[in-house]
């Protein structure tokens, strides 16, 4: 009969098991949740590429790194700028917006909506912080 506390320690053992295969071919393994009954268990396993500096490949960065190209962006995911005395940080791209196409988050939670020869002077003239 399969417990609980052995599908914990499955899972925990598989986490461990699978570190090598991460490294050796650059992805993150997740494995999702973990059904079971009596004589059997079954789980979702996700396999997700990593970049060069070690974050994962989801599709909203893949398509960041593609809209940005189109755009003329020069800043990335994660990009931290202060716009009118707010300190915003880039989320994403929406390519259906060409007059502020450019998602950010500020300090407060809020969302902005940024064009992008705003967010290239900005980061040019070095208010990156």
């Amino acid at each position: 009969m399969i417990t609980r506390n052995e599908i914990k320690n499955f899972r925990v053992e598989f986490a461990e098991t699978v570190k090598s295969l991460e490294k050796k071919y650059g992805v993150k393994i997740d494995l999702g949740s973990i059904s079971y009954d009596d004589t059997s268990f079954h789980g979702k396993m996700t396999c997700t590429k990593l970049s060069e500096t070690g974050v994962k490949l989801d599709k909203t960065v893949t398509d960041f790194d593609f809209l940005k190209v189109l755009l003329g962006l020069k800043a990335n995911i994660g990009d931290v700028f202060v716009a009118q005395g707010k300190k915003l940080t880039i989320s994403g791209l929406d390519g259906k917006k060409p007059k502020y196409p450019v998602i950010c988050k500020g300090e407060d939670g809020k969302s902005y909506k940024v064009g992008v020869s705003m967010v290239n002077i900005l980061m040019e003239k070095g208010a990156r912080k």
